[in-house]
């Protein structure tokens, strides 16, 4: 059983309000094992920082499966030298997380609202 399609994961400032405008967003595609680098500028469906003229800066490290349970690993540099479309992590910071999950739509192939 299939209990969600994607997973996505928001970094922004801890000062920062608890939506996601303004988040750095990397989202997980469960079926096709694909990571995507997003930006929010508002909440809703993040673009994808290639969208905005940024690049894709985050390294797919690996993805596991174990029943209804999956971790997906990834790595992306503290500083991506892409500041519009990315917030730039300093070590001994703190930031707000935010998560969330929800399923694809099978006709558009699109991130449906979770």
């Amino acid at each position: 059983m299939q209990l969600f399609d994607w997973a996505g994961v928001c970094i922004k400032a801890d000062s920062s309000d608890e939506t996601m405008a303004s988040s750095d967003c990397t989202t997980f595609i469960k079926s096709t094992r694909l990571v995507e680098d997003r930006w929010s500028a508002s909440s809703g469906l993040p673009s994808l920082d290639t969208e905005n003229g940024g690049a894709d800066n985050n390294s797919f490290a690996s993805f596991t499966e174990s029943g209804t349970n999956w971790v997906a690993n990834w790595t992306r540099n503290l500083n991506t030298g892409d500041a519009s479309n990315d917030v730039i992590l300093t070590e001994n910071s703190v930031y707000r997380v935010l998560f969330a999950f929800g399923n694809i739509d099978a006709n558009t192939s699109v991130i449906q609202k979770h």
